[in-house]
């Protein structure tokens, strides 16, 4: 029996997503949904970015896919696969992010319904106690500001129950 090969569609999606910049992307999702049969490979692209590549990197993923008059759907895809496959730390992280600006109203909103929805109830207890932590740690500095947005700086320490890419620990 000869191995599995890998189909060289997937590899191309996977390492274009990792390894070209934020701007390529976003170029090459454009392209792709221009083309006849490039949706599924659009697709593919953003939730890969959005799962594989910093935090601070899917942030403006979201926000450059939510610009007008693009429909929300491909930032939509971003949100839920980083929910769905990354650590609690890093959701964490990108909750925050994702309830300031540059981010309109239905990005934070997206993300709570993805993590609400999409971790199991044990890693939802576990994001909930580190977002209440993380608002009671800053609290007098911007409770006023956003007092229920915690700073995204608070977020990228911790120990997780989950690794990159969603493999439970």
């Amino acid at each position: 029996m000869t191995p599995k090969s890998v189909d060289p569609v997937d590899g191309l999606v996977h390492t274009a997503a990792t390894a070209r910049s934020l701007d390529e992307v976003l170029e090459l999702v454009k392209l792709l949904e221009q083309a006849p049969e490039g949706d599924e490979a659009a697709g593919e692209t953003v939730r890969t970015a959005a799962v594989e590549r910093p935090v601070d990197d899917v942030a403006e993923l979201v926000a450059r896919l939510s610009e007008p008059p693009q429909p929300a759907d491909r930032a939509d895809q971003a949100i839920h696969a980083a929910a769905a496959l990354r650590p609690i730390s890093d959701i964490s992280h990108l909750m925050a992010l994702l309830h300031r600006p540059p981010h309109d109203q239905h990005a934070g909103e997206e993300a709570v319904h993805a993590a609400a929805t999409g971790l199991t109830v044990e890693e939802l207890a576990e994001l909930i106690s580190r977002l209440q932590a993380d608002r009671t740690l800053t609290a007098p500095a911007t409770q006023h500001e956003h007092p229920h947005v915690p700073p995204a700086e608070s977020m990228a320490s911790g120990a997780d129950s989950r690794t990159p890419g969603g493999h439970r620990a």
